[in-house]
C-alpha cells in the first residue's frame, strides 16, 4: 500500500484522474500540465508523458479489461483541433501514437482479444459524429460514417462490432447497426422508435440486446408551471423495453419493463455469463430478466 500526496490543482484548472488496471499499475491523468504518468504496485514512477500543451480538458484514457494496453487521447500539440490517440503496455511504455486530422476523440473501445480498438470521435471538418477501427499495431483498418454514433460493442470473437446511432431529426428514435470488423462493411441496420441506452451481444454470440427507452422532460413543480411561474425541469427515462436482434437483423422479440419504471436515470446492461440471462443494472440496485430465444 502506498500514498501519494499531489499538488492542488489550480482554481481554473481541468483536474486529475487516476485509472487502475487489473494488474495494479496507476495511471495518473493531469489535465492541468498535459501529462500521463504511470506508478507501479509500490507506487514508484514508472513512465511520464508531457502529450499536450499545459491545460488539457480533453485529456482521457482507458485501460483494457485485462490490464495489457493503456489508450489516451489528448490534443495536439502542434496543429490546432487535431488530436493525438497513444496506445501503452502494461507498465506505461508507448508503443505508438497516431495523429487525428480535425478529430476530437470521445471514446475508445478495446475489443474483448485486445486486437482491435474502436474510437467515437467529433469530426471538426463535418461537424459529424463517427467512428473508426485500428489495429492493435496503430492501423486504421476502416472509418464508420454514419453520424451521430452513440456506444459500440465488439462481439466476443472481434468478427462483429455492433453500434447504436441516434436520428438528428428526431432524437428520441434510433438505429441498430451491425458491421463486419476489421473491414467496416455494414451488416444490417434496424430502426427502433426508441432511443438505445445500451447494447451487448449474448454470451454465445447468436444474439444482440438492446435496451430501449424514451427520454420524458417535465418540470420539477408541476403547480407552479401550470400557473404559468417558470420552474426548473427534471428529465428522467421512461417506457423502457429490452430488443432481442439476431445477426440477420431480426427482430426475435420486444418486451415491455414496467417494473423500472420506478428508477430514475439511464439503465446499462451489467456484465453475466449465463447464456439466458440478461441483468439490467439500474443506480445501485440489479434487476433480472430471463430470455429464452435460441
Amino acid at each position: 500500500m502506498w500514498q501519494k500526496f499531489l499538488e492542488d490543482s489550480e482554481e481554473d484548472g481541468a483536474g486529475q484522474e487516476f485509472i487502475v488496471s487489473s494488474q495494479g499499475i496507476l495511471c495518473n491523468l493531469n489535465r492541468d500540465d498535459g501529462t500521463v504518468n504511470f506508478f507501479d504496485q509500490r507506487g514508484a514512477a514508472i513512465a511520464n508523458y508531457v502529450v499536450s500543451n499545459d491545460l488539457a480538458k480533453t485529456l482521457i484514457g482507458k485501460y483494457s479489461d485485462d490490464g495489457r494496453y493503456f489508450a489516451a487521447t489528448a490534443p495536439g500539440r502542434q496543429i490546432a483541433r487535431n488530436y493525438q490517440l497513444m496506445l501503452f503496455d502494461s507498465i506505461g511504455q508507448q508503443i505508438w501514437t497516431r495523429e487525428l486530422e480535425k478529430k476530437w476523440v470521445l471514446d475508445i473501445v478495446f475489443s474483448p482479444q485486445k486486437r482491435l480498438l474502436a474510437v467515437k470521435y467529433l469530426d471538426f471538418v463535418t461537424r459529424a459524429t463517427n467512428a473508426a477501427i485500428f489495429s492493435s499495431r496503430g492501423e486504421l483498418l476502416a472509418t464508420l460514417t454514419d453520424d451521430m454514433i452513440g456506444d459500440a460493442v465488439f462481439a466476443k470473437d472481434d468478427q462483429l462490432l455492433a453500434v447504436n446511432v441516434l436520428s438528428k431529426s428526431n432524437p428520441q428514435t434510433s438505429k441498430l447497426l451491425l458491421y463486419e470488423v476489421p473491414a467496416g462493411r455494414k451488416v444490417f441496420e434496424v430502426q427502433f422508435s426508441k432511443r438505445i441506452y445500451d447494447l451487448k451481444f449474448g454470451a454465445e454470440g447468436i444474439h444482440i440486446y438492446a435496451l430501449l427507452g424514451e427520454k420524458a422532460v417535465v418540470p420539477q413543480n408541476l403547480a407552479e408551471s401550470q400557473a404559468g411561474k417558470l420552474v426548473p425541469k427534471r428529465s428522467f427515462i421512461t417506457s423502457h423495453a429490452l430488443a432481442i436482434i439476431n445477426l440477420k437483423g431480426e427482430l426475435l422479440g420486444m418486451n415491455d419493463l414496467p417494473s423500472l419504471e420506478l428508477y430514475q436515470g439511464i439503465l446499462r446492461f451489467y456484465p453475466v455469463s449465463a447464456s439466458n440471462l440478461v441483468c439490467i443494472q439500474a443506480g445501485d440496485k440489479f434487476v433480472q430478466y430471463f430470455t429464452v430465444c435460441r
